[in-house]
């Protein structure tokens, strides 16, 4: 398997290229961190290519860190698109990213519902299977999708997102019967789960902007911290 290390990214390395050796890092998880060096818009293999294509790239390479896991250096950039994005497939590719954590934090919460506020209304089916999968696609997901799994994936730690989901599963408008079933899901995995007391966090000098990367002297102590309802 050739490493990323050896290759030389730049705006001639082919669509395909790319999402093969995304691919090859699925395979070898303890690449992972190769896959942040290209996060960056300003980064070489994105110059010159059309606003799809950087979507397309961008979003199949955050999408990979859900099975390999997610490096605390791309952090920034989900908690960015999770806050800021607007484009259904880089929006679901973040939730999915969010479930490569090691350890999940309720304060991913307002990150997750700012997402569904930008997407509702812009949601669109997707895959993440295949970098170019086929039309019409038969199995397939949405970024509403994805950000209700990662609340169900979050269990008892969202339990203070409780009240919101419940409104919107009241709610209803807007929501596919598919979203709507998302939503309950969530609901009852939150539940079902017992309230967590092992102390959990998001470092805070990860939720600053992805667009500046933390100084070294930057970076605050990693703090825990337990709110009333025990997360």
């Amino acid at each position: 398997m050739t490493m990323l290390s050896d290759q030389i990214l730049n705006k001639d390395t082919s669509e395909d290229r790319i999402a093969e050796l995304v691919d090859s890092i699925k395979e070898s998880p303890d690449q992972r961190d190769m896959l942040v060096e290209l996060l960056p818009e300003q980064h070489p293999i994105y110059l010159g290519r059309g606003t799809n294509q950087t979507v397309r790239m961008r979003g199949y390479i955050l999408a990979a860190f859900e099975p390999v896991g997610l490096p605390e250096q791309a952090v920034p950039y989900v908690l960015d698109e999770l806050q800021n994005g607007r484009d259904a497939y880089l929006v679901a590719a973040a939730a999915k990213a969010v479930r490569g954590m090691q350890n999940p934090s309720s304060e991913l919460i307002p990150f997750l519902f700012k997402a569904v506020n930008n997407i509702r209304f812009m949601d669109d089916a997707l895959t993440f299977e295949q970098y170019k999968p086929a039309w019409p696609l038969t199995d397939h997901t949405s970024a509403l999708q994805e950000i209700f799994r990662s609340f169900r994936w979050l269990g008892p730690r969202a339990q203070s997102a409780l009240p919101d989901l419940e409104a919107l599963a009241r709610e209803g408008a807007g929501f596919t019967e598919a979203i709507r079933g998302e939503i309950r899901s969530a609901i009852d995995a939150i539940r079902a789960g017992e309230p967590a007391h092992t102390p959990s966090f998001i470092p805070l000098s990860l939720l600053g902007s992805a667009s500046t990367a933390p100084k070294k002297n930057d970076l605050l102590p990693e703090l825990a911290f337990e709110d009333q309802e025990g997360n």
